[in-house]
């Protein structure tokens, strides 16, 4: 890593000082909490035993079916009138924003061009 100064200002890694040696060290896991108060401290607890093989126990697995005919669990069912009424209603209202709002638009443009006269 190569330290650059440029107009007074010194680029590179902010980890290292002028003579490119680090100057910030990383902390060591666990290296800072002797600075954390006492009572905030977390508990010290046991380290877990180490599994064993005869430790682990897979359920069972479930019985074969034979099933006959295939079924397919998906249903397609018509869209209901109410869906539909729905959607044009929300295609309706969005219309009437969208035109509203560029009549608007248009109004304050041409009230402008009035008072500029």
């Amino acid at each position: 890593m190569s330290l650059t100064v440029i107009h007074g200002f010194c680029t590179g890694s902010p980890c290292n000082d002028l003579n490119n040696e680090v100057a910030i060290l990383p902390a060591e896991p666990g290296g800072l909490l002797f600075q954390v108060h006492p009572e905030t401290q977390p508990p010290a607890v046991a380290p877990s035993p180490p599994l064993e093989i005869a430790d682990v126990v897979d359920p069972p697995l479930p019985a074969v079916a034979n099933v006959s005919s295939p079924s397919s669990p998906y249903t397609t069912e018509p869209i209901s009138s109410s869906t539909a009424k729905a959607a044009n209603i929300g295609l309706s209202l969005t219309a009437i924003v969208v035109i509203s709002s560029l009549l608007c638009v248009m109004m304050v443009t041409f009230v402008a061009k009035v008072k500029d006269l």
